[in-house]
């Protein structure tokens, strides 16, 4: 670690808030003070805010969390009508519960408060296609001997388009700049 010069220790304390210095923001001489003049005085710069539009806006986060909702819903839905309830409902269980599995690596990929464009829109792609599936399912007329097999097959796609959209949307040690 670099060793701080009793000059800068001194500056240090005079602007910390915590050791009864000025407000962080209000350093002398137009430089900073508080946390930031400590991660300067260290040799590293402030971290930066994300730039370039690389990060979406949280109401795009905010829709596909809401599709994905819904499609989950969608998918329970269209598991008990197509069971048609009571005893039935147990034996679907467990292809209910492999339909919901996308659904859950999609709000997986959109945790944290920042997500990219690119991953947001790709959940809502994979997300939009079962709730495309399922909501067809559970309010169709009419039942193809074959509809159950969308609980199969269906949940297998999704699943590798989300984890498609997680391999090449995850940032894998490079800057953001970079993703």
């Amino acid at each position: 670690m670099k060793q701080t010069k009793p000059a800068q220790a001194m500056e240090l304390r005079s602007s910390s808030p915590v050791l009864g210095g000025h407000a962080e923001g209000s350093g002398q001489n137009g430089q900073p003070s508080g946390p930031t003049r400590l991660v300067n005085l260290m040799g590293q710069d402030p971290p930066q805010a994300p730039q370039g539009g690389r990060r979406g806006s949280g109401w795009l986060r905010l829709v596909a969390m809401v599709i994905t909702g819904v499609g989950a819903a969608a998918l329970v839905a269209a598991g008990v009508r197509m069971s048609g309830g009571g005893e039935a409902f147990l034996f679907a269980t467990p292809f209910i519960i492999w339909g919901l599995a996308p659904f859950a690596l999609a709000l997986f990929g959109l945790r944290g408060r920042r997500v990219s464009t690119r991953r947001a829109l790709g959940m809502v792609a994979a997300s939009g296609f079962g709730l495309a599936i399922y909501g067809d399912l559970c309010l169709a007329s009419r039942q193809s001997s074959t509809a159950g097999l969308a609980f199969l097959f269906i949940p297998l796609w999704q699943l590798l388009g989300c984890g498609a959209v997680l391999l090449l949307t995850t940032n894998r040690g490079k800057s953001d700049e970079a993703a």
